[in-house]
C-alpha cells in the first residue's frame, strides 16, 4: 500500500499549471488571457518533495518526501483565510510540544487550497511543519474525501505509515 506522501506527489504532479480550478476555468473559457505567475503551481520543486520556511534563516528549502517515511502524517487541509490562522496557531503549540526534534515519529503536511502563490507562500512561512508545494491538489482532497470548500474551516487528516486513515476530522 502506497504512502500517504507518494499518493500526494503523484496525485499533484508539478506542471506549471493554473492551480485553483475556478481560476482554471477561467482562463479556459478565454485563451487569448494570459494568467499571472501568481496562480501558476510551483514549477521549481522538484519532484516529491516538500516545502518549509523552518530552516536556516527562514529561507524556502525543499526536503525529499522521505522524510515521512515511517512517520503518522497529519494532513491538514484549508488556506490562507482568518479562520484558519487561528486554528494553526493554536495548532503550531500543540505541534511544537509533540515534536521535539525531526526523529520525532509525526509529522504535519499543510494541503494547500490557496489561490495564489502569494498568499500561500505567506502563510506557509508562518507554519512550523512541511507543505506540498504550491501546486493543484484537488485530486489528494478527492482521495481523502476533503471538500474542496475547506478554504473557509480547516480539515485535519491523521494517517499511519501505511497509508490508512486514523483520524478524520
Amino acid at each position: 500500500m502506497e504512502r500517504a506522501a507518494e499518493v500526494a506527489q503523484r496525485n499533484a504532479a508539478c506542471t506549471g499549471h493554473i492551480v485553483d480550478p475556478v481560476a482554471r476555468q477561467k482562463y479556459e473559457a478565454n485563451p487569448s488571457v494570459q494568467p499571472l505567475s501568481d496562480v501558476l503551481s510551483d514549477s521549481e520543486a522538484p519532484a516529491n518533495s516538500l516545502v518549509t520556511y523552518r530552516g536556516e534563516g527562514g529561507n524556502k528549502t525543499y526536503v525529499s518526501e522521505e522524510v515521512l517515511s515511517g512517520k503518522v502524517v497529519g494532513l491538514l487541509f484549508g488556506s490562507n483565510n482568518p479562520l484558519m490562522h487561528g486554528f494553526v496557531r493554536a495548532f503550531a503549540k500543540v505541534y511544537k510540544v509533540v515534536k521535539k526534534d525531526d526523529s520525532d515519529p509525526f509529522e504535519v503536511v499543510y494541503v494547500s487550497a490557496d489561490s495564489s502563490r502569494r498568499e500561500f507562500n505567506r502563510f506557509v512561512k508562518t507554519m512550523p511543519w512541511l507543505a506540498l508545494p504550491f501546486r493543484d491538489n484537488s485530486r489528494l482532497f478527492e482521495r481523502y474525501g476533503v471538500p474542496w470548500d475547506v478554504r473557509s474551516w480547516p480539515k485535519l487528516v491523521i494517517v499511519t505509515p501505511d497509508d490508512q486513515i486514523a483520524y478524520n476530522d
